[in-house]
């Protein structure tokens, strides 16, 4: 269900596309609006909160509309809104909600290097989320694990430091707010370095710095591996986080992330991914896979996606959440889910 409000936004929101889609023939470069959608029939096996065992049902969880305009050769500029659900399970019906995810503007400066403006894609996604290629099924670790937001309002320089782009580098000053307004005087600094010796590997370094407030900063390293080949793809993450507050003890937190997705047939793709956490969250992860801070989980996530189209996929999955003890303490028991998730862009 859609409220009153959110359905005037989506209104006003698509008319807009479709006024700038039926003007771009009159502008001087081209625009292309796209979109995504998907969501899932669920069904809670097992959890170690009773109030969510066995609740089951159909939801949307996401809702892109994109317009992508090439305003000159150099010039290029990207609106978009997305409407989600907000994946908790509570007693009480919720409606989607409407936010716009991307707005900025790039600049290709130079043969090789490009600078963005506005809210755009957290440089720490990019070459994971290529590499996984389910955000449909779940998020990156950095994002389910509540480390980093996958968008971020700030300014970006990116590109390759040679010509046959085996290196690659992104620099950010930003925000550190996701999409949300800005409300401290705390910033975010990171950069990224990314290396393909040949066409199947992917190497890649980020790191970044964000002030919190006066007495707090927090400092996030990522490493990451990927491979591709005809078989399929797969890649491992390694995630290292560590927040500093003044007169309190640092708080630290490392996870590894493996996936591997091989092809079983031509329109048949195996899911497999287990994350490992070695000390306990450091945030509550809230939505569609609820696992609260203070626990050390494992998640295993194994399923079969079923490409009916190349842009329309069925996909049978289960996840499975297992819990390590924390100071001799952990949750009862696992936590079972077993979905159907259907994607779609157009």
């Amino acid at each position: 269900m859609i409220h009153q409000d959110g359905r005037k936004y989506w209104l006003l929101s698509g008319l807009l596309l479709i006024v700038l889609s039926a003007l771009t023939p009159t502008l001087s470069g081209a625009g292309v609006v796209s979109g995504q959608l998907f969501g899932d029939y669920y069904y809670n096996v097992k959890n170690h909160q009773d109030s969510l065992e066995k609740q089951n049902g159909f939801w949307l969880r996401r809702l892109d509309l994109t317009y992508d305009a090439d305003i000159s050769g150099k010039i290029k500029a990207r609106g978009r809104i997305e409407m989600v659900s907000d994946g908790k399970f509570s007693t009480s019906a919720q409606t989607l909600s409407a936010y716009v995810k991307d707005a900025y503007i790039s600049y290709q400066f130079a043969p090789r290097h490009l600078l963005s403006l506005g809210i755009q894609e957290n440089i720490a996604f990019t070459t994971v989320e290529k590499y996984w290629g389910f955000r449909a099924l779940e998020r990156p670790a950095l994002d389910l694990y509540k480390q980093r937001d996958s968008r971020d309002f700030g300014l970006v320089m990116k590109g390759s430091l040679d010509s046959g782009k085996r290196w690659g580098y992104a620099v950010v000053f930003a925000n550190g707010s996701g999409t949300k307004q800005e409300t401290n005087k705390g910033k975010v600094v990171g950069g990224r370095l990314t290396f393909s010796p040949s066409a199947p590997w992917a190497f890649e370094a980020y790191g970044d710095l964000t002030r919190l407030d006066a007495g707090r900063k927090s400092v996030f390293l990522q490493g990451f591996v990927g491979y591709s080949q005809k078989w399929g793809r797969a890649g491992l993450t390694f995630l290292h986080s560590s927040l500093t507050q003044s007169g309190k003890p640092d708080v630290n937190w490392s996870m590894l992330s493996l996936f591997a997705l091989p092809k079983l047939a031509p329109k048949l793709e195996g899911v497999a991914r287990v994350d490992v956490a070695f000390d306990p969250l450091t945030a509550t992860q809230d939505s569609f896979t609820p696992i609260e801070k203070g626990t050390k989980p494992t998640t295993l996530i194994g399923g079969v996606s079923w490409n009916l189209h190349p842009k329309v996929q069925l996909i049978p999955n289960l996840k499975v959440v297992t819990y390590r003890a924390v100071n001799g303490v952990k949750p009862a028991r696992s936590d079972v889910y077993a979905n159907l998730t259907f994607a779609c862009q157009f």
